[in-house]
């Protein structure tokens, strides 16, 4: 009788390799798609993201307005020029384009749920026109969470934001009101700029943004230095502020130097020390809740969001609305099938070496 080698043979570990591919294939195509326990909120908020863009667009063409489709290629009308009496700082374009995106909504919805906000919360906004787009997408998230937002803006835009003279964020946001898209709306406004007095802009610049303020519902905030606009906010915001949310780089809202301000939420913010006078400032020895919404290449990075995307991304897609998870009854049934067929294997090997060696014994 020949030898055995002790080894299980080759036929068999290649069924079994065979059979663990099939498996793990079936487990793969069988995940179990878990909602974020916000998603109904967070698809709502992007639906009417999209549905204020739409509304800008048309209010754009209304005034006709030209879109420059090669700095603005999903025709937004949210992308303004690159220089204009209004303008008051150097952008990146890239990230203007980032944040043309309606998920920025569901992103929102999930930072103001860490912060723990409730139906009728009150929120303080402090924004610029340098992010038409994100002030949208945060509109958009107070109105289907039933917050009431206190809102201050600077009319100030950097390149490419809201700086059209006659098309300023004030302009947008009341035709968004005025078309029942958003109920809320800024309650006073800044000139922006530096010290948020308008220092850098020209005469001329400076009475347009009046002027928009004027055609507007909002109050002009009228301060002789940084620290008389960061006392103003704070007093128009009032004490029953839940979370104050900052878009943009006003230095009013977070001051000039803020590396101790993370980007995103900051809920733990008695411990956060800033620098200089800014309403985020005041916030903090509240011990109120920050968001601050900047660098949105590297915000839409840590949310899976496309950079700059060419067409607009679709809503209800990806970590944002949905978690894929293993069946973990699939993977235990296929584990127990593998033991199974080892065990079987390994019972049979054993059995045949043992009738071996009696067969041997006696041979001698």
């Amino acid at each position: 009788m020949k030898q055995r080698d002790g080894k299980i043979p080759v036929y068999l570990i290649t069924f079994i390799a065979v059979l663990s591919i099939v498996l793990f294939t079936i487990e793969e195509t069988n995940k179990i798609r878990i909602d974020d326990p916000y998603c109904r909120e967070k698809i709502e908020a992007t639906k009417l993201c999209l549905k204020g863009f739409s509304i800008i667009r048309k209010a754009r063409d209304s005034l006709e307005l030209t879109i420059d489709v090669i700095n603005d290629p999903n025709a937004t009308g949210l992308i303004g020029s690159q220089y204009s009496l209004i303008t008051e700082g150097m952008s990146n374009l890239t990230e203007k384009l980032t944040t043309l995106n309606p998920n920025f909504s569901a992103v929102i919805v999930e930072m103001l749920k860490k912060c723990r906000v409730k139906s009728g919360d009150i929120i303080a906004i402090g924004w610029t026109g340098s992010y038409p787009a994100i002030n949208i997408a945060l509109l958009s998230a107070c109105e289907v969470l039933k917050l009431h937002p206190v809102i201050i803006s600077s009319v100030g835009s950097s390149m490419w934001g809201a700086n059209i003279s006659s098309y300023t964020w004030l302009d947008m946001e009341r035709y968004l009101h005025e078309n029942g898209i958003f109920s809320s709306i800024t309650s006073s406004a800044s000139i922006g700029g530096k010290g948020d007095i308008g220092i850098g802009f020209s005469p001329e610049g400076r009475n347009i943004i009046k002027r928009a303020i004027q055609r507007s519902y909002a109050g002009l905030i009228e301060a002789d230095n940084i620290e008389d606009a960061v006392d103003s906010r704070v007093k128009i915001y009032g004490d029953s502020i839940k979370v104050f949310v900052n878009v943009g780089w006003g230095v009013a809202n977070i001051g000039e130097e803020n590396e101790e301000l993370k980007l995103g939420v900051n809920r733990k913010t008695r411990s956060i020390r800033l620098k200089g006078k800014s309403v985020a400032k005041e916030m903090a020895i509240r011990g109120i809740p920050i968001i601050n919404l900047v660098s949105f290449e590297k915000l839409a990075a840590g949310y899976g969001l496309p950079i700059a995307p060419v067409p607009i991304p679709t809503i209800g897609e990806g970590s944002l609305y949905y978690e894929e998870r293993y069946s973990v009854p699939l993977a235990i049934i296929f584990i127990l099938i593998i033991i199974v067929i080892l065990f079987i294997s390994m019972k049979y090997e054993v059995e045949s070496l043992i009738r071996y060696n009696k067969y041997y014994t006696r041979r001698k």
